[in-house]
Parts: structure tokens; sequence; C-alpha cells
């Protein structure tokens, strides 16, 4: 056989990168961590191009003039603009009672065991006279809380006038036009953990929100009272976020961003999808873009002593319109009573992906829920959930298995052997030879391996979860 050779030219043709088509020289770049890829992009014009290929998927906005000069700047560059596919609107600010000293301080000690003790399960909160004592023998600490509140107080201040005088409507309206692929809008209200921590895959991707949140609050204390739902119905009605922001944001969607398909509502366990969806005029606007959502994201946690949901009303209305649904992630936190109105007589169909987190449900909800969606359901995930009535998770699952056609379930906070068999049970239309599982502490997920060849990726993101053997599970 002859022996091919290559000259020096043609050799360093083939390993020059600057050769590569274009197509390539962007998969190779992504490779690179942003401070890498920022100076690959200098080296010359055409890796300036390609790098761009790489940069602002995700875009943040906040009603604040520096927040805004960075959207601006980044939307009116083709480049980077091409490449935007969600934008992430930051409402963590819009509780303008904290702009007082004494509320600011109250929110930020506000469960303070948790936060400063080695026990972070605790739920205690700090009184009054703890309050005191601590400030008296923290004085530097009390300092840099003030300065601290100085700060907040300063940027809600710049934030309520810019919303007032509509140059936030302005810059979204704008930005939006230059944004052709932008799909997925996210709406955050927490400090500390940003988007859903349970069920969220990809922890890469979940840094993004919480080095972004660090980022854009840098020298302001966080308060501890938004870490979870406290607020109470007297202190939101006495004390309303200001939700004219978010009514400019869903406008400029609806004017402006005519792909948007996925909207997440809120953070993990805070009050705003509730109160959202009990402003007449927000749903009005969200109504409109409703339509054409395949996904929504949202956590259903009503004030602290909810008597009345109105914003039930307000959420079935975007949830009868959002006919083309294809993945729905919803806590429901609290009762089956809210369970039952949200899903009663619901049916979309397209929905492929159902995740159901902290809430209560009982075998008939969960039999209309399957019965309506049998022939396209084919993910469920159920997060920490109670179930009512006699039946057990493996009893209902036997019956539920029955009706689904799942390529996947996922269940946390159960019995480790419990939720095995309750797996088993939900995928017994699937052969032994056919069923991955995974899982450890009470959470497992188990798959069609035929069906969901995307799970060796989804598998490398869980390996400290031990894998389980199908065969050794007992039903």
């Amino acid at each position: 056989m002859a022996q091919v050779t290559l000259s020096d030219s043609q050799s360093a043709k083939v390993t020059d990168i600057s050769s590569l088509p274009l197509e390539l020289l962007i998969d190779s770049l992504r490779w690179l961590d942003v401070k890498s890829l920022k100076e690959a992009r200098l080296t010359c014009r055409r890796w300036g191009e390609a790098g761009a290929h790489s940069l602002y998927h995700r875009l943040y906005f906040a009603p604040r003039k520096d927040v805004m000069k960075e959207f601006t700047e980044i939307t009116n560059k083709p480049a980077f603009a091409a490449n935007v596919t969600e934008v992430v609107y930051d409402a963590r600010m819009f509780w303008s009672h904290a702009a007082t000293r004494p509320a600011y301080d109250k929110a930020f000690f506000r469960g303070f065991p948790s936060r400063y003790e080695e026990n972070e399960s605790s739920d205690e909160e700090m009184d009054d006279s703890d309050f005191d004592e601590w400030c008296r023998g923290s004085p530097s600490s009390h300092e840099g809380l003030a300065a601290s509140h100085q700060r907040y107080a300063s940027l809600l201040k710049e934030q309520t006038s810019i919303i007032a005088s509509g140059q936030d409507l302005i810059a979204l309206c704008a930005g939006m036009k230059q944004l052709p692929n932008v799909e997925w809008i996210s709406i955050l209200d927490k400090f500390r953990s940003s988007d859903y921590s349970p069920f969220l895959w990809d922890y890469g991707e979940w840094s993004w929100y919480h080095d972004r949140s660090n980022k854009s609050m840098e020298g302001i204390a966080k308060p501890a009272r938004w870490r979870s739902a406290r607020l109470t119905r007297n202190e939101l009605e006495n004390h309303p976020w200001d939700f004219k922001g978010i009514e400019n944001l869903f406008q400029a969607v609806f004017l402006h961003a005519p792909n948007i398909k996925k909207f997440v509502v809120g953070c993990q366990m805070s009050n705003l999808s509730t109160e959202i969806f009990r402003q007449p005029a927000a749903v009005e606007a969200m109504s409109k873009i409703a339509p054409q959502l395949t996904m929504i994201k949202l956590d259903c946690t009503p004030s602290r002593d909810e008597s009345s949901p109105t914003w039930i009303e307000g959420l079935t209305r975007i949830f009868h319109q959002a006919t083309k649904l294809n993945e729905l992630f919803i806590t429901l936190n609290r009762s089956l009573d809210y369970a039952q109105k949200l899903f009663e007589n619901r049916k979309w169909p397209h929905l492929k992906i159902l995740d159901l987190g902290d809430g209560e449900v009982d075998l008939d909800l969960l039999k209309a829920i399957s019965h309506s969606h049998a022939d396209v359901l084919r993910e469920l995930r159920l997060r920490n959930n109670f179930l009512v009535g006699p039946k057990d998770w493996k009893e209902a699952a036997a019956e539920l298995g029955k009706i689904l056609k799942l390529d996947l379930v996922a269940l946390s906070s159960m019995d480790v052997a419990i939720a095995q068999a309750t797996a088993r049970w939900f995928m017994q239309r699937v052969p032994n030879s056919d069923l991955g599982m995974v899982g450890d502490g009470g959470f497992v997920v188990a798959w069609h391996k035929q069906n969901y060849t995307k799970m060796s990726g989804f598998i490398e993101i869980f390996d400290e979860y031990s894998g389980i053997e199908v065969e050794d599970v007992r039903l």
C-alpha cells in the first residue's frame, strides 16, 4: 500500500485553525470559557464574528440605568443580538416597602438563625429583642447593613423613576425588536435561589442565574425575608409590589417578540406568581402572549394567610388560552382544592412534560389528568407531593401506569424503596430490558431506554446517584 504524505504547505494548511470552515470554527470556540473567548475574539475579525455566536444566549434586564445601557448596547449589535434566546427580567426590587430602614432590617433578619448558624434547616425567626442585641454586639455589621440599605433605597428610587417615566418600556420595545431568536422570558423575584432547584437538571445553567443575581446586587445585603413565602395577605395589600414594570415587559413581548414560546414566572417558594395573576392589567397583558406559549414554569405559593385565592381565576384564564402548551412546570403549594381548580376540565393537546411539586394531589385528580393526556404525555415529574386518600403511591402508580404511556418518570421526597417501586409501576408498560433507573436518597428517575435517548447526558449530571437494577425492584 502506498504511503500518503503531505507537503509542508499542505500540512500547515490542514493544521491551521483559521482555515476551518466557519461552522467548525464556531463549534471550536464554544468550548472556551467566557474570559478566553473574549480574548480569542480580539485575534481577528473572522474570529470575532465566530466567537460572537457563543456569547449572550441569555440577556439580563432590570429597570435600572446601568443594566438598561448594557441591554441596549448588546441588542444594537446584530452579531450578539442574533444569539439571544432568553431574556431574564429582574423583578426583585418591586417591593417598595423595604425602602424604609425598619422594614429593610426586618426583611434582612427574618430567618436569622437559618442564615448564620450551622443548623440551616432551622425556620425560627429573630424577634425584636434579638435584633437589638445583635446590633449592639456588632456595630460594624450594623454600619454595613445601613450602607447596604442606603444603596438599596437609592436603586429602588432610580427604578421607580424609570418605570414612572416609561423608560423601561422604551428600552424593552427597542431591544425586543432587535432579538429575532428570543423565545424564552424568565422573571426572577428572589435573591438567594434563582429559578427552581428541584429537577433543574443542569447546575451549570442554575449557576448563571445565581452569579448574575449576585453581580447585579453587589453591595446589597440580601433580605432573608424573600427567601420563602413569609408575606401575609395583609402585608401584601398594605405594601404591594409594583407590577407596572412587569406589565411593560408583557406589552413589549406582545408587540415585538412574536417567537416567545417559554415563560418562567417567579422563583421557587415565592409569592410573585400568585400576585401577578391577581392583577387584572398583568393578566390581560399576559393573556395576549399565552396562545403562543409552549412552556410555562411557575410557583403557586399563595400568601401565608390566603383565604380567597383570586389568583386562580387569572391563572386559569392563561391556562385556557395556552393551547399549544408542551411543557408545564407548576409548584402547587398548599391545598388539593387549588390543584383541582387549576386542572378542572383541562386538556392540552400537545402536553408532553408535566412537573408537579409541593402540593396535595389525589388519585382522582391524577386519573383525570392522565386520561386527558394519555396519548401525548411522555414525561411525568412528581416533587414532594402529598397523596390524599386511602391509597399509597405504589397503588396509585399501579392504576395510573395502565393509562399513561410514559417514557420517563421522576420522583422525589419518597422512601427509596417506595420511590423505586412507584417508578416501576408508572413504567409498567416498559419491559425490564428496556427500562433504566437511577436514584438515591428518595430521588428516583426511570426511563424507557429506547425512546428516551437523551438520558445519556441526563445521567452524567447525576453521576453521584447509583444505578438501580430494575430486576431487583420489589413491587
